[in-house]
């Protein structure tokens, strides 16, 4: 869900066609964006079919779970247990559930923390715009954002420039209107004596900022 939406099952991509999987889809992007784990029926109802009454929205979510269990290969991969979705972890593996759970370590090598970082393709589902996924959206990059920085920022104080740079530019190609990756990436390309590099990046930082939100540096 990191980047963009896609389900892979046994080592192989699944594939779609028309809108017949778009419920069952939905379904299963709501579950994520809900944390995945005990999501309350009536919590999956409102934000999947608010207009719908009690009877003919439950009717619609038996339907639509049925299917994604169908499309997941096992009728145990998103269990329903007193009226709480779950999405089994032990035959299910989420993205955002590695991401989170390794930012969540307070200490572990930098081979370590690349990896968990790699994880962020992009911002959660991508260009999706249901509005129950704003919120995991946004807690998502701010803590890709903050655990980018720290690790740029590590890097400076080792005097690592070079390291710091790739942290920053990492940071940049999944978010380019976070204003201080520009910043240290200038100062640590001036650490290098990269000047003209520097003056380019102050050039990149000016134009992003003018043209997304009509702000000067």
């Amino acid at each position: 869900t990191l980047g963009r939406f896609a389900l892979v099952k046994e080592g192989n991509a699944v594939a779609f066609s028309g809108k017949t999987q778009k419920r069952p889809l939905d379904l299963l992007k709501a579950l994520v964006a809900m944390g995945g784990r005990a999501v309350s029926q009536a919590r999956v109802l409102k934000a999947l079919w608010p207009d719908a009454e009690g009877d003919a929205a439950a009717a619609s979510l038996n339907m639509a779970l049925n299917r994604l269990r169908a499309l997941l290969g096992n009728p145990d991969a998103v269990l329903l247990t007193e009226r709480k979705l779950t999405i089994n972890a032990k035959l299910c593996w989420v993205d955002v559930w590695d991401f989170e759970r390794g930012i969540a370590l307070k200490s572990h090598d930098d081979k370590e923390a690349a990896r968990v970082l790699t994880l962020y393709q992009g911002h959660f589902l991508g260009d999706d715009e249901e509005p129950w996924s704003f919120s995991t959206r946004e807690r998502l990059r701010a803590s890709f954002l903050k655990h980018v920085h720290v690790a740029g920022t590590q890097m400076e104080t080792l005097g690592n420039w070079a390291g710091a740079i790739d942290w920053y530019q990492r940071g940049l190609r999944v978010d380019e209107l976070f204003e201080p990756f520009f910043q240290s990436l200038m100062i640590c390309q001036l650490k290098l004596g990269q000047r003209t590099e520097a003056l380019a990046t102050y050039q990149r930082c000016k134009k992003t900022l003018r043209t997304h939100l009509g702000l000067a540096p």
